[in-house]
């Protein structure tokens, strides 16, 4: 859920993208945010750049502990096991009461309004996304969480959606990607392509019983190898149809698959570590989190002030690669206007994460980087219905 968003056709003039309005305040707002953290970046960007600096003496935390099958398999947990848990349960608990609750709140609006109803008691014609004129669009190629926002705004529970969605884009989300697709299986990945394909070791490290003879030196098969495949898996989760513009879902039935999906993405973080933990018998360097550092002049860093300085280099890393993103985004959304793209510009992202991982092996790095290109999509969102 590396999410896009319909922020990107911010430069796209059809039907099928946000409108802007440049005299909102929220517009000006979220457009001052993002060139104050565009400013701030180039200002440190040798700061961000110092992931990539070789450091004396530093420990190589490429060989992870846990192998292919491993990593597959907590894949999978992702990709189908948690989710399908989730959507039991919140279809036996949640989904019953919560959006016809919804719906029923949608449609006393409705009734204040003078929308007229149908025989069932619900609008006609009038759906949530066309409440106000400016909503009126075809937003089937948006995000479904951009969906989410654009026709929940006007309806009581729009600021409990915003919240929602802070929570599970811009730091569940990314959280749960970042441990899956860069620690655990570009981790496993680097492992396989160290023990294939990397030259032996002048002194073997006799602590790594499966390959003593792995080599830590810098191989490009080798960063191919483990950067490319997860890259790949991540941009492809993203390919998806348009919507039926026929049959919109509600902002309360995309509430509710975000809610599940965040609930889902939490039990696999907890299934992911407790597994990669008790069984593979990691540590918190192997999942991208060392207990302690050396800072520049050698001095120990402390474990928090390690892990703030590792994202913010993320931060900054992420303004780097942002225009690149956006500019195939909306160049694809332009050529290819019924389609979602989002899969390429992904893909792009994706990569240079995973040059960023194979670099530092920081999962702080890294998840900077993902929630700097959620947290201004949402701003860019922001703008949008502003």
């Amino acid at each position: 859920m590396a999410e896009l968003y319909g922020a990107f056709s911010l430069f796209g003039a059809n039907e099928n993208g946000l409108s802007y309005n440049t005299s909102s305040f929220w517009f000006q707002l979220s457009l001052g945010l993002i060139c104050a953290y565009l400013f701030i970046s180039l200002a440190s960007w040798r700061f961000g750049f110092s992931v990539f600096r070789k450091r004396q003496g530093a420990v190589n935390a490429s060989s992870v502990p846990w192998g292919l099958d491993v990593a597959l398999s907590l894949f999978i947990v992702y990709l189908i096991v948690a989710p399908a848990f989730i959507q039991l349960l919140g279809k036996v608990s949640v989904k019953e009461r919560f959006i016809p609750a919804q719906e029923a709140a949608q449609t006393v609006e409705n009734k204040e309004t003078g929308d007229a109803l149908s025989d069932g008691g619900t609008p006609e014609t009038q759906t949530e996304e066309t409440s106000t004129p400016k909503d009126e669009r075809d937003l089937s190629t948006q995000h479904p969480v951009a969906r989410m926002l654009v026709r929940a705004k006007g309806t009581p529970y729009f600021v409990p959606i915003i919240l929602v969605f802070i929570a599970a884009v811009v730091v569940v989300a990314p959280a749960t990607e970042e441990l899956v697709f860069r620690v655990v299986l570009q981790g496993a990945f680097e492992r396989a392509a160290r023990m294939r394909f990397g030259a032996p070791n002048a002194v073997p490290d006799p602590t790594d019983e499966e390959s003593p003879g792995a080599s830590n030196r810098p191989n490009a098969l080798v960063a191919l190898t483990a950067i490319v495949p997860p890259a790949l898996l991540f941009a492809l989760l993203h390919a998806s149809a348009p919507e039926d513009p026929s049959a919109p879902q509600s902002a309360a039935e995309l509430l509710y698959a975000t809610l599940c999906g965040s609930v889902a993405n939490v039990l696999t973080i907890l299934i992911c570590v407790s597994f990669l933990v008790i069984v593979s018998r990691a540590n918190a360097g192997d999942l991208g989190c060392a207990a302690r550092g050396e800072g520049d002049g050698g001095v120990q860093t402390p474990v928090l002030a390690r892990l703030i300085r590792e994202f913010s280099q993320g931060l900054v890393l992420y303004a780097f690669v942002a225009p690149v993103v956006y500019l195939v985004k909306i160049t694809l959304q332009n050529l290819y206007p019924s389609v979602i793209v989002d899969p390429a510009p992904i893909l792009i992202f994706a990569l240079a994460e995973g040059a960023v991982y194979y670099k530092s092996h920081s999962f702080p790095t890294v998840l900077g980087m993902h929630m700097g290109l959620n947290a201004t999509s949402f701003l860019l969102l922001c703008m949008s219905i502003a």
